[in-house]
């Protein structure tokens, strides 16, 4: 019996699809994660969730900013500016709410009624790897290989990190922008414009690539203008709206996105007539090309797929963000590195340094960063008290601030040089995927090894781990 599993693990090595053991793998790294965090933001998100509820129950809505600000359920944070980053959360969260709302129930203090709450990022996150799967087959026609896109996706560091240890709803603004980008591949519209400002009304990102993907298709200057002022509308018609909101003012001033542009713009070059962004003059560059070239209307290419990537990929490299915003790449990326057999291999491996050497780059720059401090109210946490007879430690930065000269010494060093291998991997990806470089340079396929994908598709795993570890150890 033994023999015949090996015969079946060397066969499989060889296959060009996923296989189930390594599915198993990866949703058994999910289900870890799902049980072992409660951070602040998703606390909040919960909390203003249920708020709505409340409001809406009561017959004012409006009062939604006003009610979150007085923080009676004492989250760690008060302002929130934007209904529909929790409205579809809302609805999920009807029957924690009635438990809350008619029973005396406490949900932050029960686990069953915050993993219900993230229950809904795990769904959202579902359906984006669906999604990803059926673009994949639209853009090379090859089911089998599309699995790669869909089990690359699930299984990104960058989810790990913003679905399952910061609990944030940016999965939502992206299964938004994915189903968006699935309407224009079947060339209809309407349907795109509608997902794409729901994306943008819940987190703004979508609105690099969606002007990107626009004037790839559109020419007519005109055309361009009004599509995306409908894209912006309802945005822009809800905070019309709201501004007679009570408190909705301060949560603008005060909420999380307050300070959001000018983070964006933080990282510049030099010029002659001062500071230069770097990230939109990317941006200037990837628009003009998008316009110049003409939309092949005979077949689905993946050049679409790759108008998705490089802004998002210019906002990770050349601004300042949230540690869990990398996960705007999710799951265009994925898609892109599929997207040509002959590149799969070389795709895999500058992903793989790219996503791993930011990741750690960004733990080291944020001590809230996988900290143990946010096993606290987790099942694994209840576990490991039950088991110890103690609470998880309180927050550590994972930098020693001070009797660390070596390791300080040793930081100087690396961060920049892993900064470097960041930039370069970074920039890789946008070359080689380019239709010019690929148009210029032809490879030959080479088999992508099981083990360099095994890496990659258990990249998550170590951070995943790293608050247990911090914990059991002391550190």
């Amino acid at each position: 019996m033994f023999r015949n599993v090996i015969i079946k693990l060397r066969k499989g090595y060889d296959l060009e699809r996923p296989l189930i053991i390594e599915w198993i793998g990866v949703i058994g790294i999910h289900l870890f994660a799902f049980v072992s965090f409660i951070y602040n933001d998703f606390k909040s998100l919960t909390i203003w969730s249920v708020n709505l509820l409340d409001v809406t129950f009561e017959g004012r809505p409006l009062y939604f900013f006003e009610y979150s600000a007085q923080n009676i359920h004492q989250v760690p944070h008060r302002f929130i500016a934007n209904i529909w980053a929790v409205l579809p959360w809302s609805i999920w969260n009807i029957p924690i709410w009635i438990l809350q709302r008619f029973f005396g129930y406490n949900i932050l203090e029960s686990h069953f009624s915050m993993a219900w709450s993230k229950l809904f990022l795990v769904v959202s996150l579902a359906g984006v790897t669906f999604l990803a799967y059926k673009i994949s087959d639209l853009i090379i026609s090859d089911k089998k290989r599309s699995m790669w896109a869909a089990i690359l996706t699930a299984s990104s560091v960058f989810v790990f990190t913003s679905v399952y240890y910061a609990g944030q709803n940016s999965i939502v603004s992206i299964l938004y922008s994915v189903l968006a980008f699935y309407l224009y591949l079947k060339g209809k519209n309407k349907g795109f414009i509608f997902w794409s400002a729901m994306s943008i009304a819940v987190k703004p990102f979508f609105i690099f690539a969606f002007i990107a993907l626009l004037l790839y298709r559109q020419k007519n200057v005109l055309k361009i203008m009004r599509d995306i002022l409908l894209v912006s509308s309802i945005t822009v018609i809800s905070r019309v709206v709201f501004l007679m909101a009570p408190s909705y003012t301060e949560a603008l001033e005060y909420g999380p996105f307050s300070q959001i542009l000018v983070r964006m713009l933080s990282v510049g070059a030099p010029t002659s007539v001062g500071i230069a962004s770097i990230f939109i003059s990317g941006l200037v560059i990837v628009y003009f090309w998008a316009y110049i070239i003409r939309e092949d209307t005979k077949k689905i290419n993946y050049i679409p797929i790759y108008l998705c990537v490089v802004p998002n990929l210019l906002l990770i490299l050349f601004s300042d963000y949230e540690w869990y915003r990398p996960i705007v790449l999710i799951p265009f990326l994925p898609i892109l590195l599929v997207s040509c057999r002959n590149w799969f291999r070389i795709n895999i491996i500058l992903e793989l340094v790219f996503s791993s050497v930011g990741t750690w780059l960004l733990l080291f720059r944020n001590s809230w960063m996988y900290s143990p401090v946010f096993m606290q109210g987790s099942i694994v946490s209840a576990f490991l008290r039950r088991i110890r007879g103690e609470t998880i430690l309180t927050h550590q930065p994972i930098i020693p601030a001070q009797g660390a000269i070596g390791f300080t010494y040793f930081l100087a060093i690396s961060l920049p040089a892993l900064a470097a291998i960041f930039l370069a991997a970074g920039v890789l990806l946008i070359v080689v995927n380019s239709p010019l470089f690929r148009s210029k340079v032809k490879i030959e396929e080479v088999k992508c090894e099981r083990w360099i994908l095994w890496f990659r598709l258990f990249q998550g795993l170590p951070f995943i781990l790293l608050p247990l570890i911090r914990y059991l150890l002391r550190i």
